[in-house]
């Protein structure tokens, strides 16, 4: 077997301990924090929409803020030897040798690397980007663009600068020219 490559070290455990949730872990996890919960969000605009709360969402939420229930939980859950598969046994979980607080982010990276394959900066880093990418379009919106049913410009409409006349001009018109 290859070594698998979503796994994130976990130093604070020793040598040779990592954070790897493979799909079993998961599952075991989404388990304990529930199935999809539809929800109400406000959006930016103020506006109540839908939307859908994960067990990610939930557990993401509790290691963020050192919920020891569910730090415990994913350190039972993901923590690994080096092969990425093997149980750590290298501490004992009621007495670690490091703060709660030391495991959030290791934990949230391992949970983002194990559900995305991506790391939690690339996701936030991606996310950024989607944002711009929204913000641009929006802006683009207010003037009259028209998009395709993927947010694309829609190469076949293009907008006039605001300096521009809707006017042709006298080169325009003239024959020859």
């Amino acid at each position: 077997m290859t070594d698998p490559q979503n796994k994130v070290p976990f130093f604070l455990a020793g040598e040779g301990a990592y954070l790897r949730f493979r799909l079993a872990d998961l599952v075991v996890l989404r388990e304990k924090y529930g199935e999809p919960t539809p929800v109400k969000v406000r959006n930016e605009l103020g506006f109540d929409q839908d939307a859908v709360e994960t067990f990610m969402d939930r557990l993401n939420t509790r290691v963020a803020v050192s919920d020891p229930v569910a730090i415990l939980d994913c350190l039972r859950a993901g923590l690994k030897q080096a092969d990425g598969r093997k149980p750590y046994a290298g501490i004992s979980f009621d007495d670690p040798p490091f703060g709660i607080a030391d495991a959030r982010k290791p934990i949230i990276d391992a949970l983002v690397l194990g559900v995305t394959g991506k790391d939690y900066a690339t996701l936030l880093a991606e996310q950024k980007e989607r944002d711009a990418i929204e913000e641009r379009n929006a802006r683009l919106r207010e003037k009259g663009a028209i998009f395709d049913g993927d947010e694309n410009l829609d190469p076949r409409e293009t907008l006039m600068d605001s300096t521009s006349s809707s006017e042709p001009s006298g080169s325009d018109t003239q024959p020859g020219s």
